[in-house]
């Protein structure tokens, strides 16, 4: 019976280095590009019209965070999972619409917002096989780890105020802004991240219960919206080759951290 004992300490020590391993690979924050955005990429110019970036970010990550061109729609997701699927606390959104006729880009955004909830999301933990190779001359181990994976839909919807056109009337009267218009866009956003890994289910049942709390307790702060860009693209396209038709809106939202 000792011995036995002895070997369950053993292998839960063993999963408890894996998964403290698998933590270290975190994913990127910078995502794959989608099709369709890199094809307007290669034929089009574009312009940043609007953009927001949350506080205390690193200039690296700033600039990775840019770099979301399209990736994180419910379209999008890869159902190619790596395993074991590195972390990642990042959800990407994207939401393309056409600029229509008559409207002309500002010179700048007097009003840019976004607004989500994120009371959707749940966690739960999900048990993995991680087949190690020992020192030679040893057969190899199977190791079980325990990962703490974020699931769910974000309902999203964005504004940018940002467009004029030669007449227009204000319903709610405000001089001077007659003719200005907001374009809106609204899409959801398709969660299914690992967050963290843990050597036991224990361990991974304490770290999900934490997440649950952070996101019912406060959704807003514990699932801040990171960054959000409008981006305007020019696409040659017959008689209208030099006016925007296209506007997309690309962001992240950073999901709660394991404790």
């Amino acid at each position: 019976m000792t011995n036995l004992d002895k070997k369950i300490n053993d292998i839960e020590e063993a999963s408890e280095q894996i998964a403290a391993m698998l933590n270290k690979k975190e994913m990127s924050t910078a995502p794959e590009q989608s099709g369709l955005l890199s094809e307007i990429d290669e034929v089009s110019k574009d312009e940043m019209i609007a953009e927001y970036i949350k506080d205390d970010l690193t200039e690296d990550q700033i600039a990775e965070l840019k770099n979301n061109t399209c990736k994180g729609a419910c379209d999008d997701v890869d159902q190619n999972q790596v395993t074991p699927q590195p972390c990642s606390r990042l959800a990407n959104f994207c939401c393309i619409t056409d600029i229509p006729d008559g409207l002309a880009i500002r010179s700048s955004a007097s009003d840019f917002r976004v607004v989500y909830d994120p009371r959707g999301l749940r966690c739960c933990v999900e048990e993995t096989n991680i087949t190690v190779t020992p020192p030679s001359g040893c057969v190899d181990l199977t190791i079980p780890v325990f990962a703490v994976r974020v699931v769910g839909c974000i309902p999203v919807s964005i504004s940018l105020l940002a467009f004029e056109s030669r007449c227009g009337v204000n319903l709610v009267p405000r001089p001077s802004q007659d003719n200005r218009v907001a374009l809106c866009c609204s899409t959801t956003v398709c969660v299914d991240n690992v967050i963290c890994y843990r050597g036991t289910r224990a361990q991974a049942e304490a770290a999900c219960a934490a997440i649950r709390a952070a996101i019912s307790t406060d959704p807003c702060t514990n699932v801040p919206l990171l960054s959000a860009f409008a981006r305007a693209f020019t696409i040659p396209f017959g008689s209208c080759a030099d006016r925007a038709r296209v506007l997309a809106f690309t962001g992240t939202f950073q999901l709660p951290d394991c404790p």
